[in-house]
């Protein structure tokens, strides 16, 4: 049996709070739009609807704009996901990460520009981000199983996963405030300061992420062959068997529930914000704070279940098979 290594101070929590600085920006970019559309389609307070007080700049955008506008992120998010899963896998999660953040950033901040330019062109940045932003989660998870013990999977599956409350918690209340208080008309400062923090996350990414720890330059070797006995395999490139993966059931079966899953979660953060203002008609700050509340939630229930599985496993309570499918 390998003892437990000290987590602080090591390379393993490098590795996580990369990953989960990298989830954070991953939704920020996703779900900045669902905020800002607010500010940029409705009057100010003093039904100005050019430069006011509130700084909005209001865009004439009927509903079919803006369900394009907001669902072009996702287009392009599925196009990415295989893609940037296929060049993980085949060129190793670093590599897909570095290009596809700094690529991301570039089109985040471009799209107060593109959208002052004409609604087509902000759809195509949007399509496009979804698209840079892709490869994202298949890195992590290639990460994941090379830099943690598979005791501890469910913790860091569930870290990674909780940079998607997290993200949206952080764009709706920050977007809610800067509509008022940013500059630049209010909205865009919301993409210029993301774009800053995707920025550094890329470069972050560069020089402390690596795809596995006999790669890392900077590992101790105690702390190498740790993760080694405990991982049981290195990080190795293959091909992917396409044909058995369309064709199990074991494959298609958490796909759809995942999808099912995501389609909820995904109706609710682009249209709650949308709903506060035009049905509830709440102000835009509160509007950003409410909105973001069933994320807190969410929040909460992932990092305390997935700490609950975890222990059900270590005891042997239940097996990791059961607790997956729970």
């Amino acid at each position: 049996m390998v003892n437990e290594l000290r987590l602080v101070g090591s390379c393993r929590l490098t590795v996580i709070i990369l990953i989960v600085c990298g989830a954070i920006v991953l939704n920020i970019s996703r779900y900045s739009i669902a905020i800002t559309i607010v500010p940029m389609t409705t009057v100010n307070a003093n039904n100005n609807e050019t430069d006011g007080d509130l700084g909005y700049n209001v865009f004439h955008w009927n509903k079919s704009i803006e369900g394009l506008i907001l669902s072009a992120v996702f287009w392009g998010y599925g196009v990415g996901s295989v893609s940037g899963g296929c060049i993980a896998t085949s060129y190793g999660p670093r590599i897909s990460l570095v290009v596809s953040s700094a690529l991301a950033t570039v089109v985040t901040l471009l799209q107060p520009v593109a959208a002052r330019w004409h609604w087509a062109a902000l759809i195509v940045f949007r399509f496009l981000q979804g698209v840079f932003v892709g490869p994202f989660f298949p890195s992590f998870h290639i990460l994941i199983h090379s830099w943690t013990a598979p005791v501890h999977c469910s913790q860091m599956i569930a870290l990674t996963w909780a940079g998607f409350p997290l993200g949206i918690i952080m764009t709706m209340q920050a977007g809610g405030w800067l509509a008022v208080h940013g500059f630049d008309g209010g909205w865009p400062s919301l993409y210029y300061i993301s774009g800053g923090i995707s920025f550094i996350t890329t470069i972050l990414f560069y020089f402390f992420l690596y795809d596995s720890p006999t790669h890392h330059p900077r590992i101790s070797n105690q702390e190498k062959e740790y993760l080694l006995q405990i991982t049981k395999k290195e990080y190795v490139k293959l091909s992917i068997p396409w044909k058995l993966l369309l064709c199990d059931v074991a494959i298609w079966a958490p796909m759809i529930m995942t999808s099912m899953s995501l389609t909820i979660l995904v109706t609710l953060a682009t249209q709650l914000p949308s709903y506060m203002e035009e049905v509830l008609e709440f102000a835009i700050e509160r509007n950003g704070f409410i909105s973001s509340l069933p994320y807190v939630g969410n929040l909460v229930g992932l990092v305390s279940f997935s700490w609950l599985a975890d222990l059900l496993i270590k005891r042997r309570i239940i097996s990791a098979t059961v607790t997956r499918k729970c």
